[in-house]
Order: C-alpha cells, then sequence, then structure tokens
C-alpha cells in the first residue's frame, strides 16, 4: 500500500491531523561489566507533539519518561519505563503509565 499525504489527508474529526509536529530529546549512560558482556543504562528522555498546529486540541502532550536497561547476560536485557505524560489542553487525562519489557536477540 503507497503512504503519502494525498492518499492519507486530514480528518480532523477522527483525530488525523496533516499540520502534527514534535520533537524529542533523549540521554542515556550504559555502564559495562561483567568483562563487558553485562551492562546496566539509566535512561531520560522527554517529547512534545502537537497532533494539529493549527488547532487547539487535547492531543498536544509532553512526556517525560525515566526508563532502565539492564543486560545480566548476553543477548538478554529487562527493560523498564515510567512516562508523566502531562495534556496541555482540555480537561486534565492521567496518562501516566510504567512498562516492562524482556528482550531475547536471536
Amino acid at each position: 500500500m503507497k503512504r503519502s499525504g494525498d492518499d492519507n489527508p486530514a480528518d480532523l474529526e477522527n483525530g488525523i491531523a496533516a499540520a502534527a509536529n514534535g520533537w524529542v530529546f533523549q540521554t542515556s549512560k550504559r555502564v559495562l561489566f561483567n568483562n563487558r558482556k553485562s551492562f546496566y543504562e539509566p535512561v531520560f528522555q522527554i517529547d512534545s507533539i502537537d497532533l494539529n498546529e493549527h488547532a487547539d486540541t487535547n492531543g498536544d502532550k509532553i512526556t517525560s519518561a525515566i526508563g532502565f536497561l539492564l543486560s545480566p547476560v548476553e543477548h538478554y536485557t529487562i527493560k523498564t519505563e515510567y512516562d508523566f505524560v502531562s495534556e496541555r489542553h482540555g480537561a486534565p487525562i492521567k496518562n501516566n503509565k510504567f512498562w516492562a519489557a524482556v528482550v531475547a536477540e536471536f
């Protein structure tokens, strides 16, 4: 399927905006241990998105995230993250979330 602006026009009533923009900043520090076969990595990220720059919508938000990655042995990683989500328009919504995952590389 071909995806482009012409194939996917804006549909503001259903939340599809053509004039969306945003930014992201992330920093982390990987620390190796166990003869460089294992690591841990604290991560900080902040991002913002404006789903429609021409309207005052509830979709505008800033997310700050604190995460931690741990790889106790090669090819396995445990990921955790807590997101602080701040809606900048409309009624206050509690969208904070915590997630965790185990990744096995093969």
